[in-house]
């Protein structure tokens, strides 16, 4: 009978520090506990028949409290998840065995013969006695034991009283012949069901959430060209992209196309560049200085862009320009970025480098589709505003998710010696100096 003492911490408190065990029967394994042990629910062993164990303190003071078991077991069982499969395993075994026992033959003959001439009396007795015993015995799971016993006597006797001559020949034989034979055939099928599987499981979780900075609910991360591309190879081709379902990364057309929209005086030149002064930038940016410094009195953010000073980081790994300029890749293979700033009221692009850190605004592919309030969301479970701007659907706040659409967590780095030497996509939070 396994039994768990546990006492009351106010029990426990009246009594002193050690304690032996005792019972009224039989003996108590383990003899001893400390007063953690018992408060903590210590665990013994004593005999089935007992009533009931003592617990007396040792030391200063001398209180004993008794335990009533009436006949009571605990059983203190661990959760665990066990399966059982049983499956069936037949073994048949046979055995014969034969044995064959010939005794061998015996056979006596004796002939006498006595002529006599004249007056005489001849006697002649002859007697031939033959006995032959064989025993046979075979044991295979069963025993068969065989025995013949063949005894003959033969006596003959002639009296001859003759003037002439007398002959008497006596022959006898005798003949034992056993045979036994002894077959066994035992056949045994046994059927067991002996085959146990035990699973037992245990499931640790770890989670840990990682806080973003304050900074990045604000104005979202930072991406190098391939994590904006979603290239997680470093081949510039884009493996598993973060734009949500039916969203991309814009082209540089797209882009032209949404300041064209905004200011229809905007031209583009030979090689792809915006013409400036342009009021696009005024269109797009947030209005006032809580996401830009002064003076910013331009912005309008008529068109619900809602455009922020997220500041982008050198190829180096230098963050500049926080609260001063906003920048967005496009998917082009030369790297354009399109930007504004909180002393201009023109949109502007220009060519950039594949380790820049820049922020991310996703573009609808269909804009037909869309509906006034609609949202996206994100790896992350991060919900963004949409915003229609001509024939155009844009995500309406930079981007801040850490996982490409695949779950692979896109790399963070901040150290600006790793930043510079990326190779694949990488992101990073504006830390400002």
């Amino acid at each position: 009978m396994n039994v768990i003492i546990s006492i009351n911490a106010g029990l426990g408190g009246g009594l002193g520090p050690n304690f032996t065990l005792t019972a009224n029967v039989g003996s108590v394994v383990p003899p001893t506990a400390t007063l953690t042990e018992l408060l903590a629910g210590k665990t013994v062993t004593v005999d089935p028949t007992i009533d009931n164990v003592t617990i007396t303190s040792v030391g200063a003071c001398t209180s004993s409290l008794i335990l009533y078991l009436y006949g009571t077991t605990t059983t203190t069982s661990t959760s665990t998840s066990t399966t059982s499969t049983s499956t069936t395993s037949t073994s048949t075994s046979t055995s014969t065995s034969t044995s064959t026992s010939t005794s061998t033959t015996s056979t006596s003959t004796s002939t006498s013969t006595s002529t006599s001439t004249s007056t005489s009396t001849s006697t002649s007795t002859s007697t031939s006695t033959s006995t032959s015993t064989s025993t046979s015995t075979s044991t295979s799971t069963s025993t068969s034991t065989s025995t013949s016993t063949s005894t003959s006597t033969s006596t003959s006797t002639s009296t001859s009283t003759s003037t002439s001559t007398s002959t008497s020949t006596s022959t006898s034989t005798s003949t034992s012949t056993s045979t036994s034979t002894s077959t066994s055939t035992s056949t045994s099928t046994s059927t067991s069901t002996s085959t146990s599987t035990s699973t037992s499981t245990t499931t640790t979780t770890t989670s840990t959430s990682t806080t973003a900075p304050p900074i990045v609910e604000d104005y979202g991360y930072l991406y190098n060209w391939r994590a904006a591309i979603g290239d997680t190879t470093g081949d510039d081709a884009p493996d598993s992209p973060m734009a949500p379902t039916g969203y991309s990364l814009p082209t540089k057309e797209q882009f032209d196309t949404l300041a064209q929209e905004l200011d229809n005086a905007i031209t583009i030149d030979g090689s792809g560049y915006l013409s400036t002064p342009n009021t696009a930038g005024s269109a797009v940016k947030t209005i006032g200085t809580t996401y830009w410094n002064a003076p910013n009195a331009d912005a309008t953010n008529s068109s619900g862009f809602s455009a922020r000073g997220s500041g982008f980081r050198l190829v180096n790994g230098t963050p500049t320009s926080f609260k001063t300029i906003g920048e967005y890749w496009t998917n082009n293979i030369i790297y354009w970025y399109y930007g504004v700033a909180s002393f201009l009221t023109s949109i502007v692009n220009a060519q950039g480098y594949v380790n820049y850190g820049i922020s991310i605004r996703f573009i609808k592919d269909d804009p037909n589709t869309w509906n006034p309030g609609d949202t996206v969301t994100d790896f992350d479970s991060n919900i963004y505003q949409t915003v229609k701007i001509g024939n155009q659907v844009w995500v309406a706040s930079n981007w801040k998710c850490t996982h490409y659409n695949d779950g692979t967590i896109v790399p963070m780095l901040q150290d600006n010696t790793d930043w510079q030497n990326a190779t694949a996509g990488a992101m990073c939070y504006y830390v400002i100096p």
